[in-house]
């Protein structure tokens, strides 16, 4: 499908279903970072829509019963007005000011440097690919263009947005190496606001996520999965939080998210103890929703998504804020918390000294 044009009438329209990725060519020349992988979109042959079929395509719904339910939504749950009913307006503003920047992202057909997108019918696919040492790592610039994916698939006719790794590592967690570089004070300010940015747009995301776990998950990899709405692990996946030694408190609202899922003494283990759990382990404590064997898993998952992107969209979203409704006041608020107080400890000599011992051993983390 073609990046919105003037011709749409304001109407976002999803991208051609390719992958495009921008990657550090170097010295090297080489070629395309992957071949197109035939599971991701069967059938596809990437002819482009005619002008009339582009008028027929759908559009995200105008999710109006999600809108409904969410005025009667407990008062704390959404903005108070003030005298001039400023707050309100204020959210209005910034919301059609992320449609707009949504729009102008798709209509750069999706050219990350850190991320791969792939747009299928009804569903998106968000792949992490980074260029970081630690492999699938998050700093800033990962983040950003994780953002501006989902801001994306927020406006555009996807139901459902799958998150996953490309490799043998789902996510590596924070990109420690970005922490003990350049200006530490300032380093750690800047990840620690991106993180409760990136986090915020998981809290509030409309639409359902399903992570797709096929490797290890550490760190924020691991914390962040709660924050999914369905998640597939393989069965080589493991999971593993090593916030104690590496001297640093929780992310991704994992000091609320994990006592809520698996209580508070197995929470303790995992946050403080550092255990490392297998993916049936995870099943078992209600991380992940169901194990796949690993040579089988893309082609039983993605049939999955698809006939999940097919069901109604104001389902899936009223459905999904149903749920999310309870918690989410006190998920921003944990939100806030981990990261004021991980700004503070990540440039802390302790803190440093703990992640240059734990970069130090190849085994903690995959390179």
């Amino acid at each position: 499908m073609p990046p919105f044009s003037p011709e749409t009438k304001g109407r976002p329209i999803s991208p051609t279903p390719v992958y495009t990725t921008m990657k550090h060519t170097g010295d090297s020349g080489s070629q395309s970072l992957i071949a197109r992988p035939q599971w991701l979109m069967p059938g596809d042959d990437g002819v482009t829509p005619t002008h009339d079929q582009q008028a027929c395509l759908p559009i995200s719904p105008a999710s109006m019963s999600y809108k409904v339910l969410l005025e009667n939504l407990p008062q704390q749950l959404h903005p108070k007005k003030n005298g001039k009913g400023g707050r309100l307006r204020e959210a209005s503003d910034a919301e059609d000011i992320e449609r707009r920047v949504s729009i102008r992202t798709s209509e750069c057909a999706f050219k990350f440097k850190e991320i791969l997108i792939k747009k299928c019918q009804k569903y998106s696919q968000i792949w992490l690919h980074t260029h970081t040492k630690m492999r699938n790592a998050l700093n800033p610039l990962v983040m950003q263009e994780i953002m501006a994916a989902l801001s994306a698939a927020k406006y555009d006719d996807s139901t459902v947005v799958m998150l996953s790794g490309l490799g043998n590592v789902f996510c590596s967690g924070i990109d420690l190496h970005y922490l003990t570089t350049g200006d530490r004070k300032v380093a750690a300010k800047e990840m620690a606001d991106s993180l409760r940015d990136l986090i915020r747009k998981f809290i509030s995301f409309p639409k359902l996520i399903v992570a797709v776990v096929t490797g290890p998950a550490i760190g924020l990899g691991s914390a962040i999965l709660p924050l999914c709405d369905i998640v597939y692990a393989s069965d080589k996946a493991s999971f593993y939080m090593p916030y104690a030694q590496l001297s640093q408190t929780p992310e991704g609202c994992a000091s609320y998210t994990l006592p809520d899922t698996v209580g508070a003494a197995m929470a303790n283990e995992l946050l403080i103890g550092g255990r490392k759990i297998t993916a049936i382990e995870a099943c078992q404590l209600g991380l992940v929703s169901q194990v796949y064997w690993p040579t089988s898993m893309m082609q039983e998952v993605i049939p999955r998504i698809q006939h999940m992107a097919l069901l109604s969209g104001k389902v899936l979203e009223t459905t999904k804020l149903l749920v999310r409704s309870r918690v989410r006041t006190k998920l921003d608020l944990a939100n806030d918390h981990e990261c004021n107080l991980l700004a503070e400890r990540w440039h802390s000599t302790e803190c440093q000294k703990a992640i240059e011992m734990f970069l130090s051993n190849d085994k903690n983390y995959v390179l």
